[in-house]
């Protein structure tokens, strides 16, 4: 699905949102969990654009929703893997996963899962700092959005007014909502970096979990901190 010139959202994809940025040259935001290659596949041959023209992944955080399908797509063919410095250690494997917070129950799981992405680290190519610009026939620009993960990163295409806000904000059953607690290192940081978003002019919010938001956005992320 198009969303604006030159963004598009990968329909198919398991786990959370992925979407495609640029026009020659294409970065992929986010790769979705196991199984999800194949969705990514079709949805370029449905553009009419090789896979070859895929030249890099952009990782909004760590979380194995967002990369679980990371490793594959890097040893299909070769691609450079961009993320936040404070985030390519649990990418490449020098740090363990991050933990949660909740019952027993909530962290088994969450074990369980981080066992088998440990096997699945790759390295990052491209360390992105806040302010760091990707040119991909698009001027898109890094956000340092902490709290959801310690190098959680929004990016910001002004000439759109489009934004993508990856765990940062989520749209779920009707309405926006801060990253949920089990999964989000500091609360605090992540209401901080929600405000930083909120003073941006933008007018179609995209999400790792929830439909586009494309009226009143600007409005719509400052009722969120209202609240």
């Amino acid at each position: 699905m198009e969303i604006a010139p030159g963004v598009h959202q990968v329909e198919g994809v398991r786990g959370c949102n992925v979407f495609l940025l640029g026009s020659d040259k294409l970065a992929l935001v986010d790769t979705g969990m196991a199984g999800s290659v194949g969705a990514i596949e079709r949805y370029l041959t449905r553009i009419g654009r090789p896979r070859e023209a895929l030249k890099l992944v952009v990782v909004t955080h760590c979380h194995v929703d967002h990369t679980w399908s990371l490793a594959k797509l890097r040893w299909a063919q070769p691609l450079l893997v961009a993320a936040h410095e404070a985030e390519a250690p649990y990418i490449d494997g020098r740090l363990p996963p991050l933990g949660v917070q909740g019952s027993g129950f909530v962290r088994g799981i969450q074990r369980l899962i981080s066992s088998r992405h440990r096997r699945k680290s790759v390295p990052v190519d491209v360390s992105l700092r806040d302010g760091s610009h990707l040119d991909f026939g698009l001027d898109v620009r890094v956000l340092h959005t902490p709290g959801h993960t310690p190098g959680s990163i929004s990016l910001y295409l002004p000439g759109p007014r489009l934004l993508l806000v990856g765990d940062a904000i989520s749209n779920r059953y009707g309405r926006l909502r801060l990253p949920p607690r089990a999964t989000t290192v500091d609360m605090d940081k992540a209401r901080h970096s929600v405000a930083r978003l909120a003073a941006l002019d933008v007018e179609v919010v995209c999400f790792g979990h929830g439909p586009t938001l494309a009226w009143r956005s600007s409005d719509a992320l400052r009722d969120l901190l209202a609240r």
